[in-house]
Formats: C-alpha cells, sequence, structure tokens
C-alpha cells in the first residue's frame, strides 16, 4: 500500500513539474556548535560538552505544489539524540480551498485541547506526525482529516540511560461551521492507539478517545471562545481512565486599550499524590495535547528563572492580561494569573490511601496552601522617546508565588517560593547606524526549605553597529548557596555579523547559569555551561 501510495504521488509531483512554468526554491540553514563543560546536579559534576548541529530545510515551490525536506546532523546534538540523515519530508498539494500533504506534518485543532503538533528543537520536543493530512477551507466551512504515525521522544527522559520512545498511531478529524457572521461552532475527534515502554509488562498498550466541541463568537470588539474536550483512555482492554479540560477566552478591544481573561479546568488525569509520582502515566495528558498554559511567558531573563510549570492534568485557573495607552509615547501593561489543583489528599493510615479531601470549589483556584496555589502579578511602564524611532525603556514589577503541597515529602510537605523581580530595559537609537541597548534586572527570592532568602543581579549591555555588527556582555550574579554548579557569577561575552541580508553569525563565550526553560508548558532543565557557542543561520 505505501508503495502504491509512493507512486501516485511521485507521477502527480512528474506530472506538476513537467506542467510547471515556474519553480522557485528557498533553503534556511541552522548550525550550531559548541564547546565546553556541563555542570550536573548537587554533586556539581563537571562533564566534557561538546556538539555539532546543522538543520538544513530546503522548499521546492510549484503552482499548487510545494516539496520540502531537511538535512540534518546532529552528532553530538546539543540537547536531544543523535541523528544523521533526512526527515521531515512531505509533498504539498493545494488549490481552491483544498489542501493535501503527504509526509510529516504539524496541525493545530481549536486551542489545542485534543491536538496540538508542533516542534521546538531547543527543548528537544517534536510531536509532529507522519502520514496524510487533507483541509478545506471556504467562508462557510474548516475541515481537516489527519493520520499518521508519532515516534515520541520525551524530553524529561533526555538524561536517563535509556531514553524514553512512545509511539503512537493517530487518526483524527475537525470541523469548523460558520452558519451566520461572526458566529462558528465546531468541534474535533482524534482516536490513537499508543505503544509505551514498561517496566512491569515491557510495554503498554492504549487506546485513547478525545472528542471535543467549541464555539467563538466575535463582535465589533469582542471575542468570546469556549471549548471543552473529554479524554478517555483505556490500558490493555481493561482499565480505563477518564478525564475533561475546559478552556475560555473573552477579549476587548477599545481606543487605547485592551483587555483579554482566560480561564482553565484541566482534569485530564487527577490522581492522588502515589500515583502523581509517576510522571510517566499513561494515563497522563497525551505528549500530541497541549492547551493553553493561561499564565504570562516573560521576555526578562530573570523574570523566567523559577517558573510555573503548568500541570495539563490537575489545574484550574485564569488570567487576566491588559494594556492601557496613558499618552502617545507611555503604555501601561498588567498581567494577573492564579492557578492551583482541584483538591486536597488525606492520608488514610487504616487503608494506606490517600483520600481526596475537597477544599473550597474546585471550578476556581483557591489560595489554600493545601491545593498547591500559584499567582502571580506582573506590570510595566514602555515610554517611547518622542520623535525618536524605536528609542524607548521599560521599567517593571513582577510578584510571584508558588506553593507545594508534596504529600509524599513527610518531613516539609509544604514547600513555598516568592519571587520580587524589578526589570529595566533602555534601548537608545542614535543614527542610523548606531544603538545602545542596556538590561537590569534585580531580584528577590525566597524558597523553603532548600533555603531561605537569596538575591540575584542580571546586567546586560549591547550596541550594535551598521545594522551589521553586535557586540555586548551578559552578567548575572546570586547569592544562592544551593546553585548547582557552586557558581556565584556568570559571565557572558557575546558578538555578532550580518552578511548581506541572508546570513547571521553568533558567537558566545564565558559562563551561563543553568535553570528551568519553559515555552508553551514545555519544559526542560538547562545545565550550566562554560565554553564556547557558534550560532550561523542562512535563509535564501
Amino acid at each position: 500500500m505505501k508503495k502504491i501510495l509512493l507512486l501516485s504521488v511521485l507521477s502527480i509531483i512528474n506530472f506538476q513539474i513537467v506542467k510547471a512554468q515556474e519553480i522557485t526554491t528557498s533553503v534556511s540553514n541552522i548550525l550550531k556548535a559548541g564547546s565546553g563543560f556541563e555542570y550536573f546536579g548537587e554533586s556539581q559534576t563537571k562533564k566534557k560538552k561538546n556538539y555539532f548541529e546543522n538543520f538544513s530545510d530546503v522548499r521546492i515551490f510549484a503552482p499548487k505544489l510545494t516539496i520540502g525536506f531537511r538535512l540534518e546532523y546532529s552528532n553530538p546534538p546539543e540537547y536531544g539524540l543523535n541523528f544523521i540523515g533526512l526527515r521531515k519530508k512531505f509533498v504539498e498539494f493545494g488549490g481552491y480551498g483544498l489542501n493535501l500533504r503527504v509526509g510529516d506534518f504539524y496541525t493545530l485543532f481549536g486551542k489545542g485541547l485534543t491536538l496540538n503538533l508542533f516542534e521546538n528543537r531547543n527543548l528537544a520536543f517534536d510531536n509532529g506526525l507522519e502520514g496524510i493530512k487533507t483541509s478545506f477551507e471556504n467562508e462557510f466551512l474548516k475541515a481537516q482529516l489527519v493520520g499518521g504515525d508519532l515516534k515520541f521522544l520525551e524530553p524529561l527522559s533526555i538524561y536517563l540511560a535509556n531514553p524514553r520512545i512512545e509511539n503512537y498511531k493517530i487518526r483524527a478529524g475537525s470541523i469548523e461551521l460558520m452558519p451566520i457572521k461572526n458566529f462558528s461552532l465546531g468541534g474535533s475527534f482524534v482516536y490513537s492507539e499508543g505503544y509505551l515502554p514498561s517496566v512491569i509488562s515491557g510495554t503498554d498498550t492504549i487506546e485513547a478517545y478525545l472528542p471535543e466541541v467549541f464555539l467563538r463568537t466575535k463582535f465589533n470588539s469582542i471575542d468570546f471562545l469556549i471549548s471543552y474536550a473529554y479524554k478517555r483512555t483505556t490500558m490493555s482492554g481493561k482499565d480505563t481512565s477518564k478525564g475533561s479540560g475546559l478552556y475560555s477566552s473573552f477579549t476587548y478591544t477599545g481606543e487605547g486599550f485592551g483587555v483579554t481573561i482566560e480561564y482553565k479546568d484541566y482534569r485530564f488525569d487527577i490522581v492522588d499524590p502515589l500515583r502523581k509520582t509517576e510522571i510517566f502515566r499513561p494515563t497522563r495528558v497525551l505528549p500530541f495535547q497541549n492547551p493553553p498554559i493561561v499564565h504570562k511567558e516573560h521576555i526578562f531573563t530573570l523574570t523566567q528563572r523559577l517558573p510555573h510549570v503548568v500541570d495539563f492534568n490537575d489545574e484550574v485557573g485564569f488570567q487576566v492580561d491588559a494594556f492601557v495607552s496613558l499618552s502617545e509615547q507611555l503604555t501601561l501593561n498588567t498581567n494577573l494569573a492564579v492557578a492551583s489543583r482541584h483538591y486536597d489528599y488525606l492520608f488514610d493510615q487504616n487503608s494506606f490511601q490517600f483520600i481526596k479531601n475537597k477544599l473550597g470549589t474546585d471550578f476556581l483556584p483557591s489560595l489554600n496552601k493545601k491545593r498547591s496555589p500559584f499567582w502571580e502579578v506582573y506590570f510595566d511602564f514602555e515610554y517611547f522617546l518622542p520623535d525618536e524611532v524605536d528609542s524607548y525603556l521599560r521599567i517593571g514589577f513582577n510578584r510571584r508565588s508558588e506553593t507545594k503541597n508534596d504529600q509524599m515529602n513527610f518531613l516539609n510537605p509544604i514547600q513555598t517560593t516568592r519571587i520580587s523581580t524589578i526589570p529595566f530595559e533602555f534601548q537608545k537609537v542614535w543614527n542610523e547606524n548606531l544603538s545602545t541597548k542596556l538590561n537590569l534586572e534585580s531580584q528577590w527570592v525566597f524558597e523553603y526549605p532548600k533555603t531561605e532568602k537569596y538575591f540575584n543581579q542580571f546586567f546586560g549591555v549591547s550596541i550594535n553597529i551598521f545594522s551589521k555588527l553586535s557586540f555586548g556582555l551578559r552578567y548575572e550574579l546570586t547569592t544562592n548557596e544551593h546553585e548547582t554548579g557552586g557558581r556565584k557569577n556568570w559571565l557572558v561575552f557575546e558578538g555578532g555579523y550580518r552578511f548581506g541580508t541572508n546570513h547571521t553569525l553568533i558567537l558566545n563565550y564565558g559562563r551561563e547559569r543553568g535553570g528551568t526553560v519553559c515555552s508553551n508548558g514545555i519544559c526542560r532543565q538547562v545545565l550550566p555551561f562554560d565554553g564556547f557557542r557558534l550560532l550561523l543561520t542562512t535563509n535564501i
């Protein structure tokens, strides 16, 4: 069957290319190399770190036809597994609202409650499918049908002796109807068979069913969306787990003012504290699901430290994000986010089991410490200098608090972290050939029971000349006595050069601080690094 499909695709390709009067191409290349040392864990183990990666993405365009592939050399990679060869191969046909893609692809259903396929190479995250995707769109209808296989590398297992590989077969479809102006109603359905590594049985086989419905309306300055998904997982044809997820957003935009309110109620796999320690349990939220995180992802260096890691299995919360133009030059940006788990658990010594303990309303977040609350307040003022293009200053304030109720830690179950950060940024464009940027960030951290209080300071400066040459430095210090690697300060020198309009070279040398890095709810631990890094990007 695969051979017949391949021959059919190749025949169509040959016909289209012969027929085409114009063929264009594009190539983007990313080369990454580094040499130095990394530090592991509290033992501060020092290990040599060298990596060399090259990604060449090629696209060939003809009328109604696109061919693409990636040549990859990761030996060894910066983060991930070794790979040398051809991947991300596809052929795509399109026209008259209809699109067909054969090969590797990514896609999104709604807001990602049932299906959200994407790649983030910095996090070694890739849940793209290899198979077929077809879609159709006009002013009344949007529809997708997808089917394929997913070989998923669990990023959290990369440093293990045997990294975890999960295999899924996925069949899915989505539809959105727009019967009247400014109103749409839709839904999706995902069916998956999963084959997951298991210490006990060797392989766990699961079947997952994920239906979803959503509604969206737009009226002038108002945009409202609500989406609900249900998840049923059957393991080896016997045990069944049920869960659900709800997401809603409301946006209002006026003259010089805008506000967005988001709400999440993710119950895809609520389990007791003992089961929660099984981070790779088969019933957890599946790797091809990725709903909105409903809290702010920051741009400043220190505000990205110690991030809140969203739990898609068990978290309820909301976010309010707003901006106000106070004048032509001055804007106020604000954000408030609150989240928690749904329940507390009590340990019954008679049955040696955890019993669910409802504290407050489970469809609203709670600040009760037993429900592991998280809250954050952020605001900044952004001022653009009069009569100067791209010259501005920004000063902000961030206050964050997170409490984890780790009931498997019998000595210190309540673990609290409180962080206050003041970021400052100033960019000055002196003329068309020279610009400078200054970053200052101060942070105060209270972390219990690991340590008491400590202070972080970040300083960064960069100079850009002729929009071609840039150089700068980043310096960071801490008073934390428990820092991985045992260091108290880090200094990095960096420089860049643009060759024409298509090539950019960036060089870094120095000591880099480690920490948790998150993007769209996907997180990984970055190890401290001492050494040299090179990045060369090309687009032609």
